[in-house]
């Protein structure tokens, strides 16, 4: 996102406004898509309960990983 023409970028207390959100989007699907076949590929499996969440292992250990539009929690056990 691009800041319109003529805002302060000094001023932190302006924001902008989405006019669109992005759940939904043709992007937020294609990028989902996208970063789905790649989990596939480390053989990371898509949970039936919720399928923003996938279970895979990394070196031994279980790795959960949830998406949400285009943000990412990874949670892991700890060596």
């Amino acid at each position: 996102m691009q800041l319109p023409e003529g805002i302060d970028t000094e001023n932190d207390r302006m924001v902008c406004k989405l006019n669109k959100v992005l759940c939904g989007s043709k992007q937020a699907r294609c990028w989902n898509k996208q970063f789905h076949e790649f989990l596939q590929r480390f053989n990371f499996q898509q949970s039936s309960a919720n399928h923003c969440v996938y279970l895979g292992q990394f070196e031994g250990e279980k790795v959960y990983l949830a998406l949400y539009v285009d943000d990412e929690l990874i949670i892991a056990s700890r060596r």
